[in-house]
């Protein structure tokens, strides 16, 4: 039986209304149009970015606040409680959700882009407030996934990730106003990769394993070298976050190869599940996942040669940059297929095909 098989049945009764997660999908778009406006008008600095408050501190928080963290945001809150074969969350707590994350990163990011230090620390307020609310809703959805162990573990950690960016974003927040931090730059890129690659990293190869075989009608992957895998990213993260708090280049370098390894190992898995699947034909998603599986090594094959370019902590924009081009494909993706787990995605226009049927069927989920 398909990974598919078990995960689709009675799925409709544990779907949140699709305009609950989707008003999350949406302010994502909003906030990648705003991105690319903002660095539209920072082209000048954006390569020479080294920290501190203007229009391109802004851009990087609309990619990764904006964009990547809302889009994560609306795929956990949906496909959680269909994976975990629970009642999803109250409707109430997702729509307090969304009020506290999205006015609360509007603020937020309009203080770094305006230099108001005021804007930046009740911005910062309400968003940490909305994302430890979150926190408590997706360990809320974890508990409850004894069936999808890799899941879950992946979810565990992505969460701690989580609680770790959002102290130390507070932390940077208040060190503009108050200069409470020995070494904000160390500050910076530990918050930096614990969002990437702690938070969105983990949370995104977790959901793979659902998702990826889901709609390649593939066997779920082998369990042995999937606890390999998440126990290797797990330490990678662990270990660039320390490195980088103490500001140790041996240590970033490390966490960068074991990250590679657990990378390559995640890359084979997933394939495999590909190769096995009945479905070949995956569509302009799977384009984009590819263009994320692509990207992945680009950036940690970079990061230890980045750091040892700009004495480590620096200037961690460039490794940002690969990151991003390697992981925004990859949330899109997230979306879409969260989008078309929905039982009100359209049925297909053409029909007779076997791919138009696979379509119809998954969209009408029992």
């Amino acid at each position: 039986m398909t990974l598919a098989a078990t995960f689709l049945g009675g799925a409709k009764s544990r779907l949140l209304p699709p305009s609950v997660p989707f008003r999350f999908f949406a302010a994502a778009a909003v906030f990648h149009v705003l991105l690319w406006l903002v660095l539209l008008l920072a082209t000048g600095n954006a390569t020479s970015f080294t920290g501190g408050f203007g229009p391109v501190l802004a851009a990087v928080h609309l990619l990764t606040l904006g964009v990547l963290t809302t889009t994560a945001i609306g795929a956990a809150t949906q496909i959680l409680p269909v994976a975990t074969r629970h009642a999803p969350t109250a409707v109430w707590l997702v729509k307090l959700l969304f009020w506290l994350t999205i006015p609360g990163m509007i603020v937020l990011i309009a203080g770094m882009y305006a230099l108001e230090k005021h804007a930046l620390l009740a911005g910062s307020a309400a968003t940490a407030a909305g994302l430890v609310h979150f926190a408590l809703l997706l360990a809320n959805n974890l508990r409850r996934a004894g069936n999808l162990p890799i899941v879950a573990i992946h979810g565990w950690a992505a969460l701690a990730s989580l609680i770790g960016l959002v102290g130390l974003g507070v932390a940077l927040a208040l060190n503009y106003q108050f200069g409470i931090l020995h070494n904000r730059a160390a500050v910076a890129l530990a918050h930096m990769l614990l969002g990437g690659f702690g938070f969105m990293g983990l949370l995104v190869l977790g959901f793979s394993h659902i998702l990826v075989p889901m709609f390649a009608l593939a066997p779920a992957p082998a369990l042995l070298p999937s606890l390999a895998n998440v126990a290797a990213a797990i330490a990678a993260v662990v270990l660039g976050t320390l490195g980088a708090l103490v500001n140790n280049y041996i240590m970033l370098t490390s966490a960068a190869l074991i990250g590679l390894g657990a990378a390559g190992g995640y890359l084979w898995l997933m394939s495999r599940a590909l190769a096995t699947g009945m479905r070949k034909e995956l569509g302009l998603s799977f384009v984009l996942v590819r263009m994320a599986w692509i990207m992945l090594p680009i950036t940690l094959l970079t990061s230890p040669l980045f750091a040892a370019s700009r004495a480590t902590t620096e200037q961690p924009c460039s490794v940002s940059y690969c990151y991003s081009a390697g992981f925004s494909p990859s949330c899109s993706a997230s979306c879409s297929a969260s989008c078309r787990s929905s039982p009100r995605c359209p049925r297909p226009r053409r029909r007779g095909g076997a791919g138009d049927r696979l379509r119809a069927c998954r969209c009408r989920i029992a």
